[in-house]
């Protein structure tokens, strides 16, 4: 097994995860800090990386995070939107509402192990969340709550000047929902042209 450490974005920013791949070659981000936008923006940002360099099997081990709320929207917008070209498993809390927000082709496994046999086996299954309060999210609703996290992302990356991100935020939106409305056109106009001076 090698072992890296999350690459750093920007001056002071502390890793938020821990990044191992096994000898079969399935990558694996355990996250190690509390997920917030900053951090689902550099997740999303190094899971594209790793399947643009041909990982083809992920293990995104997400159990120290809340069951419910806003950190499960944030990791379910890393993976929404994306081609199935690679099989991934998200290894989540018990009762956790990412079995309802995952896209539907990431599974969901209760432990590393369980993940990495999924992946081992190259069929992943998604769990039925125990008792859980409501029914799955129909997918329009589950891509519109994808787009909203992204935009905002979007919004606090060109709020940090970071206008390269703030447009692939916006690509992420493109290809998730279709044309952008006129608003996110001129901001995306503004931010290209912040890049170049």
């Amino acid at each position: 097994m090698t072992h890296e450490r999350a690459a750093v974005g920007h001056a002071g920013e502390q890793p938020g995860w821990r990044s191992h791949t096994f000898a079969d070659g399935v990558r694996s981000l355990t996250l190690v800090d509390p997920l917030d936008a900053a951090l689902a923006g550099r997740l999303w940002t190094r899971v594209s990386e790793l399947i643009e360099r041909g990982c083809r099997r992920l293990v995104v081990d997400a159990s120290s995070i809340e069951p419910t709320g806003e950190q499960c929207a944030l990791l379910a917008a890393v993976f929404a939107g994306r081609p199935p070209s690679y099989q991934a498993v998200v290894v989540a809390p018990p009762g956790s509402e990412l079995v309802d927000l995952l896209p539907s082709t990431v599974g969901v496994a209760l432990s590393l192990s369980d993940a990495h046999a999924q992946l081992r086996r190259g069929t992943v299954r998604r769990r039925s969340a125990p008792a859980a309060p409501a029914a799955r999210l129909p997918d329009a609703e589950r891509r519109a709550l994808s787009v909203r996290q992204s935009l905002r992302w979007a919004e606090r990356a060109a709020r940090e000047r970071d206008y390269e991100r703030a447009l692939s935020w916006l690509n992420v939106v493109e290809r998730t929902d279709g044309d952008l409305d006129p608003h996110w056109r001129a901001a995306r106009k503004h931010w290209a042209e912040q890049l170049t001076e």
